[in-house]
């Protein structure tokens, strides 16, 4: 009988974690298809510094979009679950490579990638 995960769980089983790591992957899959069709101009290429970042999405702005768009009224709550995305690496911070985990998401203009 093999491992899930080389967790020695039998398989077909899984932890309550990796159920709820499974699941916010998930929206976020979702959260990049929604602003690719609804709205591409948000993640595009972008120059910062004279450099171009590829793909890139700023962080307000799709904070603002998420609020106006899907009826989110808590600011602090997009935000909080922006981060849960990040930690669970969905996206990353898309400039600072060296610390790109270690970077808090924030709503202000940074820009951030999502990791494929």
């Amino acid at each position: 009988m093999g491992d899930a995960k080389g967790l020695g769980l039998p398989q077909g089983t899984a932890t309550k974690r990796q159920k709820a790591h499974g699941y916010v992957l998930v929206v976020g899959q979702y959260l990049r298809d929604l602003l690719h069709a609804q709205t591409p101009a948000l993640v595009k290429d972008r120059r910062y510094h004279l450099r171009i970042f590829n793909k890139c999405f700023v962080g307000r702005e799709v904070v603002d979009w998420l609020m106006f768009n899907e009826g989110l009224v808590d600011r602090s709550k997009v935000i909080e679950m922006m981060t849960l995305l990040q930690k669970n690496n969905v996206f990353h911070h898309g400039i600072l490579s060296i610390i790109m985990f270690l970077v808090k998401f924030s709503a202000k203009v940074l820009l951030y990638k999502y990791i494929n």
